[in-house]
């Protein structure tokens, strides 16, 4: 959620008033004729020993070009705030089954609610829901038993998953749906390991 506030920080960036004191034009003198202004320099000396020697150098020759850029900063600022305050703009909680905790979906809910967003999901990623779908029945130990004791462990980690993602939805009702990404045996990378989610994700394969 740092994201949503990130057209902000920007838009307070441009505000500061120690910024504001670097705005020149590109070509201006302005700041080095404040420097030497008695006392500015040392001030300008301590601010380089906190910093790292030539950091406020190199940010001295910067600041005067992003003054050209300020505008559009800030147009785009808006344009992005517009964008998230708008109807069809909603926040998604993705973790994995085993990781999700009352607390941390408790602090998303309550954050994208003060943002006006409306939760849209709640994602449970690289679930083993598919791995060991069934309890097994206990004659089949005999014939197989150290397969049996893994499937068996496999089972209590998605009876787990199952129980969490049902006391969440029951501690925040609403419309919006748990989804179940399975554990895949493949690295999911580029636009092929995206498109073997989509079912998932539209709810056309159900975990």
């Amino acid at each position: 959620l740092d994201f949503l506030d990130a057209p902000d920080r920007i838009a307070a960036f441009f505000d500061d008033r120690i910024f504001q004191w670097f705005l020149t034009k590109p070509s201006s003198k302005g700041v080095l004729e404040r420097l030497r202004a008695q006392g500015t320099r040392a001030a300008f000396q301590l601010l380089e020993k906190i910093t790292g020697e030539g950091v406020l150098s190199d940010f001295m020759r910067i600041a005067p070009h992003l003054k050209l850029l300020k505008d559009s900063f800030l147009k785009r600022q808006g344009a992005i705030r517009h964008l998230l305050e708008g109807p069809d703009a909603g926040a998604i909680f993705v973790t994995t089954a085993l990781q999700l905790s009352q607390r941390d979906f408790e602090a998303f809910w309550l954050d994208a609610k003060k943002r006006n967003l409306d939760p849209l999901a709640l994602v449970l990623n690289r679930s083993l829901h598919e791995i060991a779908p069934h309890p097994l029945a206990r004659e089949n130990a005999a014939s197989h038993p150290q397969a049996f004791e893994i499937y068996r462990s496999l089972r209590k980690i998605v009876e787990v998953e199952a129980e969490r993602a049902r006391s969440v939805k029951t501690r925040f009702p609403g419309d919006y749906p748990v989804v179940l990404v399975p554990e895949l045996l493949q690295n999911i990378y580029g636009i092929k390991g995206l498109e073997l989610l989509v079912p998932y994700i539209l709810g056309e394969k159900k975990c």
